[in-house]
């Protein structure tokens, strides 16, 4: 007991010094950080980037992506060639000692929660892009529960209004999910890691107006996350959490375009992450990207209806499925012809309660 004891408070020591060593490093020298975030990822992460000449070298930027794990941030910072603002829970940043360092690594505080959280919170990235700054944001707003992107909330048209000068670049990470870092199997960082290195793609789109839409930006994002795939191709890609006996599409031609997860309800968080809907195929499964257009080819909009174009790793451009049908916002598809896909009216939850073990459960 003696020895276990030493070994433990030996490695909390080493711990305690490491943040100190780091602290005083990123104090001293903040240029030095996107590095040190490199030298940080690399012995778990193999990073494959595409598309670096697309973020501006001056003027303010906003960077949109998908939230897959706890480290997205540290792995785009790590790449990007630009200084990175980022928000963190104002309590972290109020802890005696970080307040300083928070200041110095381009942390930005802000309210967890309450009624001004949120408005706050716009206003910070707004007066950070008004300074030239390159702000990262996941429009998400959390962390995804299935695997598969969630909406992305109308916020970032309210942080991007009136903001002619602001270039926004698309940001798609492919390979995260499965790390101890996301949630596969269910929860955050309680598991083994897989294997002693994950390949990681991260694709930075081109240049968009600030006058895009959350929808449009969302569909952005998902071709990204494409190209990213592209750059890991022996890397598995379907989500643990897809539910085949849910809503999917199986194309005869292009394989698993879309499927369905359980949805999760965490109450006392306010986290309720829809991933299932009666009667509908599904979202685009990691690795595919969707799109409506018109008989005239012009891409259309949210709930419209038209022909299904298909983008999927490892093929040439979009490509016609034959299909068509009807996009929402959050990329439910519904198909014209429900019979070219799985169709189901039961709907599946998973509920966190507080202490207590998950269930599943069809919902009413």
């Amino acid at each position: 007991m003696h020895t276990f004891l030493v070994i433990l408070w030996s490695i909390l020591i080493l711990a305690g010094l490491s943040l100190v060593l780091f602290a005083i490093w990123a104090a001293l020298l903040p240029w030095s950080i996107k590095p040190l975030f490199r030298l940080m990822m690399l012995p778990r992460y193999g990073i494959y980037v595409r598309g670096l000449e697309n973020v501006p070298r001056k003027g303010p930027v906003l960077l949109a992506g998908n939230h897959v794990s706890w480290v997205d941030g540290f792995l785009i910072a790590s790449v990007c060639p630009r200084p990175i603002t980022v928000l963190v829970n104002k309590d972290y940043c109020d802890i005696r000692g970080f307040r300083w360092l928070a200041r110095r690594m381009n942390v930005i505080p802000i309210p967890a929660n309450g009624p001004k959280a949120q408005r706050a919170a716009l206003d910070t990235m707004k007066s950070a892009l008004d300074s030239g700054r390159t702000v990262g944001l996941f429009p998400e707003a959390q962390l995804c529960r299935s695997g598969m992107m969630n909406p992305f909330l109308r916020g970032v048209e309210m942080i991007l209004k009136d903001k002619p000068n602001v270039v926004v670049v698309t940001v798609g990470l492919a390979g995260v999910w499965g790390s101890i870092f996301s949630f596969s199997g269910g929860k955050f960082f309680k598991k083994w890691p897989k294997g002693l290195r994950r390949k990681v793609g991260i694709s930075f789109g081109p240049p968009l107006p600030s006058t895009i839409k959350a929808f449009e930006l969302r569909q952005a994002v998902l071709e990204q996350i494409v190209y990213a795939c592209e750059m890991i191709p022996d890397v598995p890609l379907l989500p643990d959490q897809v539910d085949l006996s849910l809503g999917h599409w199986k194309h005869p031609e292009f394989g698993l375009l879309t499927a369905s997860a359980p949805d999760f309800i965490q109450a006392n968080r306010k986290i309720h992450q829809i991933a299932n809907k009666p009667g509908s195929v599904g979202q685009a499964v990691p690795g595919v990207a969707l799109r409506l257009v018109d008989d005239q080819g012009q891409i259309l909009g949210a709930s419209s209806e038209g022909k299904i174009e298909v983008l999927r790793a490892g093929q040439n451009g979009w490509q016609d499925s034959g299909q068509r049908g009807r996009m929402e916002s959050d990329g439910f598809i519904w198909l014209e012809d429900p019979s070219a896909g799985h169709t189901t009216e039961e709907r599946l939850e998973i509920v966190r309660i507080p202490d207590s073990k998950q269930t599943q459960k069809p919902a009413s």
